[in-house]
């Protein structure tokens, strides 16, 4: 009778066991689907965490071409219950202005603070980039102008 009590329970301990990975993968690919989504609406995206005690938050900040805020997502803990919510206060601004107007002592906007701060160094060292790889093409282009000039003379002195 003991054993019997002790083998049922854990046949139930292993169905709760396969019931909560279920419902975790489900929770993944639900919210996975609607991080796609928002990638999928914006030319660039960044991405902030913060790490509380009790609860995570992830932002999603979609931007223009022009670096302009197209939209802002925030997804607050990761329970299976968790899911993207928009903030509109934040569209229409660049990076620079939802840096200055996020309060980074509000635990839910360190994230977004995070992600701005983020696309902010990813345009930075764009621009530094392209600067270094625009110097670095300059000889490049001048020893390909002098190798074309060397190949017509050699052919008009070979006619």
């Amino acid at each position: 009778m003991k054993l019997e009590g002790m083998v049922l329970g854990v046949f139930i301990m292993c169905g709760l066991l396969f019931i909560q990975n279920l419902m975790n993968l489900l929770h993944y690919k639900r919210i996975y689907g609607q991080y796609k989504n928002i990638c999928s609406s914006s030319h660039y995206q960044s991405v902030g965490n913060y790490k509380g005690f009790f609860k995570k938050r992830y932002a999603v900040i979609g931007f223009s071409e022009d670096g302009i805020v197209e939209e802002c997502w925030l997804l607050n803990g990761y329970t299976i219950f968790a899911k993207f919510n928009r903030v509109d206060k934040y569209d229409g601004m660049t990076c620079q202005q939802v840096i200055d107007s996020v309060n980074p002592k509000n635990k839910d906007e360190r994230a977004i603070l995070q992600a701005a701060q983020y696309m902010e160094l990813r345009k930075e060292n764009a621009a530094n980039d392209a600067e270094y790889f625009a110097k670095k093409e300059e000889p490049l282009l001048q020893q390909d102008q002098q190798n074309k000039e060397t190949e017509n003379t050699t052919e008009n002195n070979e006619n």
